[in-house]
C-alpha cells in the first residue's frame, strides 16, 4: 500500500472487473489463487463472487499462517505451495489467477509459473495475471517503470517489464480474452484451449 500511495487495492478490484463478463451466476467455480500473500485479493473475489470456491496459496508459510487468521470469518482454504511446482494434478481448476506475483521472480520461474497456471486449469478455463505495467503499455510511464526498482527493492523488476507478457502467454498456446490498463498495473484474461 504505501508503494502504491494506498491504490493496490483499487488496482486489484481489476480482477472482478475482469471476470463479470465470463462468469456465470448458475455455475459452481473452482478458483486457485497463486502468490496470495495476505490474502486480500482472494478476499475481494469472495466478496464479489458467491460461487466461487477459492484455494489461496502462497509459497510463504508465514503469510498463509496471517491470512487464515486475518480471514478467519472466510470459506476460503489456504495451503503452502510452489506456484513454479504445483501439487495439484492437471485440468482442476476453471479460474487460476495471480497479483503482482511474477515482477517478483526470476525470468524462468516466472515461465514455470505460467505453465503451471495453465496445466491447473481445465479446458476452457480462464486465467488472470494482474501484474505491473510493462514497458510500452502506457510510454509515457515507461520512465517511471524504469526508475521503480532504483527506488524500492525489486531485482527482477527491470526483466519483467522488458519481457512482453502478452507474447509469452501467447507462446503458451492461451488465448488471450481481454487486457485493461488502470493505473500502474495491468490485467489480463486468458482462457485454456
Amino acid at each position: 500500500e504505501v508503494i502504491f500511495g494506498g491504490l493496490a487495492n483499487t488496482m486489484r478490484r481489476m480482477i472482478v472487473e475482469i471476470l463479470r463478463p465470463v462468469v456465470s451466476k448458475h455455475s459452481q467455480y473452482k478458483v486457485l489463487e497463486l502468490g496470495a500473500g495476505t490474502g486480500i485479493s482472494g478476499s475481494i473475489l469472495e466478496r464479489n463472487f458467491e460461487n466461487f470456491e477459492i484455494q489461496s496459496t502462497d509459497l510463504s508459510a508465514e503469510y498463509i499462517e496471517f491470512a487464515r487468521q486475518s480471514r478467519s470469518d472466510s470459506q476460503i482454504k489456504f495451503s503452502t505451495e510452489d506456484a513454479s511446482k504445483l501439487s495439484y494434478l492437471d485440468s482442476t481448476f476453471d479460474i487460476c489467477f495471480h497479483v503482482f506475483l511474477l515482477h517478483e521472480v526470476p525470468t524462468k520461474t516466472r515461465q514455470d509459473i505460467l505453465r503451471e497456471q495453465i496445466r491447473v486449469l481445465k479446458p476452457g478455463g480462464y486465467g488472470i495475471v494482474l501484474e505491473s505495467l510493462q514497458l510500452g503499455d502506457k510510454p509515457h510511464l515507461d520512465e517511471a517503470l524504469r526508475d521503480f526498482p532504483k527506488k524500492y527493492h525489486e531485482p527482477f523488476y527491470k526483466s519483467y517489464i522488458e519481457q512482453d507478457l502478452t507474447k509469452q502467454l501467447k507462446d503458451l498456446s492461451v488465448e488471450i480474452l481481454d487486457i485493461k490498463h488502470r493505473l500502474l498495473s495491468k490485467a489480463i484474461l486468458f482462457k485454456k484451449p
